[in-house]
């Protein structure tokens, strides 16, 4: 952040969480739950480049990443879709996906749909 301060330099914080993370717990148990958190600190560490490290725990599920020299002047919409047994095939699964992004892009987009 000084470093930012110091030369005017953009600086994002990411924020996320994993979803509906209880039930890893309580299918699992805490250690179950420790090691995917575990396996997710690694995957984002090997995600991103060295000058946006450190991805940290904000407690429980939830990380951050600090994005040096990131702006992320853009916005994106998502489309979701999760395969169900009555989808013939992966066509149908991209298809309800494509739909589900249509609508995201009709309600004013920099948000997600999901269909399933």
């Amino acid at each position: 952040m000084t470093y930012a301060q110091r030369y005017g330099s953009p600086l994002s914080l990411v924020a996320f969480d994993s979803d509906h993370f209880k039930k890893i717990n309580d299918l699992y148990g805490h250690e179950g739950g420790d090691n995917v958190l575990r396996a997710l600190s690694r995957y984002f560490l090997e995600a991103v480049r060295d000058a946006d490290q450190p991805v940290a725990s904000m407690g429980g599920e939830e990380f951050a990443l600090l994005l040096a020299r990131a702006p992320l002047h853009f916005t994106s919409s998502l489309g979701v879709a999760q395969f169900r047994a009555e989808d013939a095939d992966l066509n149908a699964l991209m298809q309800s996906a494509d739909r589900a992004l249509y609508q995201a892009k009709e309600r004013g987009g920099n948000r997600v749909e999901a269909h399933g």
